[in-house]
């Protein structure tokens, strides 16, 4: 249902009565935040605080490639040295948000990372094994220079025409490598299945997304309950239920609760990085004034990986054409130029080695092999 605009005249506006300040609720009064005294005495519940009756503790072993790696093999004779230890669940699908994961499992977080540590795992690298951040960037700039899948962000005015006519014209290439998130508490959830249930502690930016990610393993929305906990830092790493996936995956073979922990060698190998972008842009001088200005991006895609529905068109009139607003934000600035284009292109090799697919509700379901556990 729309929404009716209304619009105030400046009639209106005069007779409008505002609050006097003793009327006021809110507005100049000091109100304590109720998190504060809980955070202070250790007692608040943090996500990886949670924890229920018969839970194992699963710790996620990172593969050597982010992206598009499969395991082969694990030799497991190592681990089974470490007191607590139960075995290993491999993870073959990338509807986990993760590819090529084997997760140890053990009475405690100790004993899991120390047998993950003892896992000897081989690897099929995949189709992404030589690509680096060197490589993303040659290949930006090499879309750059061939406009062969740049998407217009912004345009107004002639700014090909005004850079040609422009008295002088300044370049400028600038570059962003992979920044990760690193919040103080490492990606966690424990989920514990019961009578059809999957009952989720965690600490989540996107329940939306999770709870519906959840249905390709065959959870309705009204078979999760999901009980949210403080986060200890997200920045947007939360928005996706990686954690979420795999503990709710390992639950549902083992058939006990998991608690599943990032180590914070695998938090900061495996994160949703910022995609690695480069931006050229040209300034065309007049009269000591900007006449025109161009800029050309390109990057890969967060929205393409996580939500495709944050796509949107550009500005061609061709409807098959989209973009990311996410990934060019900041480029639609608000200074006065008469003509000026921004462009961004996708690129495909980043977006196939830096961001595993999130699968979503009806598509297959995850595969799981290589179950050693007792």
């Amino acid at each position: 249902m729309g929404i009716e605009p209304r619009a105030f005249s400046e009639d209106d506006l005069a007779a409008l009565t505002l609050k006097t300040p003793e009327q006021r609720r809110y507005v100049g009064r000091s109100d304590a935040a109720l998190d504060i005294p809980d955070k202070v005495r250790g007692t608040a519940n943090f996500g990886i605080d949670a924890s229920v009756d018969g839970m194992v503790v699963a710790v996620p072993v990172a593969p050597p490639v982010r992206s598009g790696a499969s395991v082969k093999s694990v030799d497991e004779s190592a681990a089974q040295a470490v007191k607590g230890y139960q075995g290993h669940l491999v993870l073959d699908n990338p509807i986990v948000g993760h590819q090529g994961v084997v997760l140890a499992i053990a009475d405690t977080y100790w004993a899991a990372n120390q047998a993950g540590q003892a896992l000897k795992i081989d690897y099929d690298r995949g189709p992404n094994s030589g690509v680096s951040l060197e490589a993303i960037h040659a290949e930006n700039a090499r879309l750059i220079e061939s406009g062969e899948a740049e998407r217009i962000f912004v345009q107004e005015g002639d700014a090909d025409a005004a850079l040609a006519g422009a008295e002088d014209t300044l370049t400028a290439t600038y570059t962003t490598g992979i920044n990760i998130h690193a919040p103080l508490e490492p990606m966690n959830a424990l989920v514990q299945i019961e009578d059809g249930v999957a009952n989720i502690w965690s600490g989540n930016q996107f329940q939306t997304l999770l709870i519906g990610t959840l249905g390709a393993l065959g959870f309705a929305e009204d078979k999760v309950a999901f009980r949210q906990q403080l986060l200890g830092g997200g920045f947007g790493r939360r928005l996706d239920p990686d954690a979420v996936i795999m503990a709710t995956v390992a639950a549902q073979e083992l058939g006990k609760p998991v608690k599943l922990i990032y180590s914070r060698e695998f938090d900061t190998a495996m994160d949703y990085t910022r995609p690695s972008s480069t931006m050229q842009m040209t300034a065309g001088l007049t009269g000591g004034k900007i006449a025109a200005w161009h800029a050309s991006a390109a990057s890969s895609s967060a929205s393409l990986r996580q939500l495709p529905a944050f796509m949107a068109p550009d500005l061609s009139g061709d409807e098959e054409k989209k973009l990311d607003p996410f990934a060019v934000n900041g480029a639609d600035h608000w200074y006065t130029i008469e003509n000026q284009k921004v462009l961004l292109s996708l690129d495909e090799m980043a977006q196939a080695a830096a961001a595993a697919l999130v699968r979503h509700r009806g598509e297959p379901a995850l595969a799981v092999s290589g179950m050693a556990c007792p």
